[in-house]
């Protein structure tokens, strides 16, 4: 498949020219569009709205492989990342994703390890494997505690378990009323 340069040119230069016109977190929204997005309108106007018709669609007109096609379109490349990696396909210079700055970071701004300038991976997740409010995958904070304070082994911060028993197996205590 070879690469529609001039497609590709009259996209970006879109973008630039028109900023404003350009969301890259949504394929079509009124008058905004993400690269694939401004692929569709300017190779043909958009067939379909549909997320991976669109990125196919899209790669198709552009003559590119769905995976560079896949970092080309993701939404967390800026205006200037769009821009880079477009003059190196269009020039046939760099070496594409894998390439990484003086700082070791790629083009769509991921170090090595897929983590990105704040140090999360695609998922949100940090190096310690928690997300943006101290949650590992499957929930639990720093702590240990679940979302409703309960560690791992199923104890509250006061060492009771779901039925309020301690570790001796004694109960909550009644409530006296005088």
């Amino acid at each position: 498949m070879e690469l529609n340069k001039q497609l590709l040119a009259d996209v970006i230069n879109q973008i630039i020219t028109h900023p404003e016109t350009h969301n890259q977190s949504i394929w079509h929204c009124g008058t905004s569009h993400c690269v694939a997005g401004w692929t569709q309108v300017l190779g043909h106007g958009p067939r379909d709205q549909y997320p991976a018709n669109v990125m196919e669609d899209a790669a198709d007109l552009l003559g590119l492989s769905l995976e560079d096609a896949d970092y080309l379109f993701s939404a967390e490349l800026t205006i200037s990342s769009v821009y880079r990696r477009a003059s190196q396909l269009i020039t046939g210079t760099g070496g594409g994703r894998y390439e990484y700055d003086q700082y070791g970071y790629n083009y769509s701004g991921r170090d090595r390890d897929g983590y990105n300038r704040d140090g999360r991976d695609r998922d949100g997740y940090d190096r310690d494997g928690y997300d943006c409010s101290s949650r590992d995958r499957r929930g639990y904070d720093r702590d240990g505690y679940d979302r409703d304070a309960y560690c791992r082994d199923g104890r509250d911060r006061e060492g009771r378990d779901l039925d309020g028993r301690d570790q001796d197996g004694n109960s909550l205590p009644l409530i006296v009323v005088d």
